[in-house]
């Protein structure tokens, strides 16, 4: 009997997401408005590499599940890089203040988050074509629901799992 593949990459990714939106956007709307804005935003940095970590590590288990010739292959180093890059220039803006986390960010700082944000948006996106293009991380069509396959398209006799492409749809064509 095998047990079930549970997949957690894709909701741990919002945390550090989420937190990075927000200390960024602090950062450079109210940089100076209130003492509590530097610690609060060196407290979201922080906590979203700490839940960047948890991303990374379910990221490469979910990413060794494919094999060396998958065709996602290629999408899945890219995806890896803007991730990579994005944690990194978080990593640097969060050093430039561990000495004085009371400061407001310095420009280097914002600039460096503001790095990070384009990174985890190309990153996201990268994620989003694994999972929709390429079938990354979902269940073989033979075992998805009715509603699942009423959504994306009939499998048309297709054997399902990671390889298979979902049909696209065009702009304002429902789903």
């Amino acid at each position: 009997m095998t047990s079930p593949h549970v997949v957690l990459h894709p909701p741990l990714v919002h945390f550090p997401i989420a937190f990075w939106i927000l200390a960024a956007a602090l950062d450079w709307v109210l940089p100076f408005q209130s003492f509590l804005t530097p610690v609060v935003t060196f407290t979201l940095v922080g906590l979203g590499l700490l839940g960047g970590i948890a991303a990374i590590l379910t990221g490469f288990v979910e990413g060794s599940r494919l094999s060396e010739r998958h065709p996602a292959r290629r999408t899945l180093y890219a995806h890896i890089a803007g991730a990579a890059s994005a944690f990194g220039a978080f990593a640097l803006a969060f050093a430039l203040r561990l000495g004085a986390p009371e400061e407001a960010a310095s420009l280097i700082a914002r600039i460096l988050e503001t790095v990070g944000l384009i990174a985890i948006v190309a990153a996201g996106s990268l994620g989003g074509k694994l999972v929709y293009d390429f079938g990354v991380g979902r269940r073989p069509s033979s075992s998805r629901s009715r509603n699942d396959e009423g959504r994306h398209g009939s499998s048309s006799g297709s054997s399902g799992g990671a390889s298979r492409e979902e049909p696209r749809h065009a702009k304002g064509e429902p789903r």
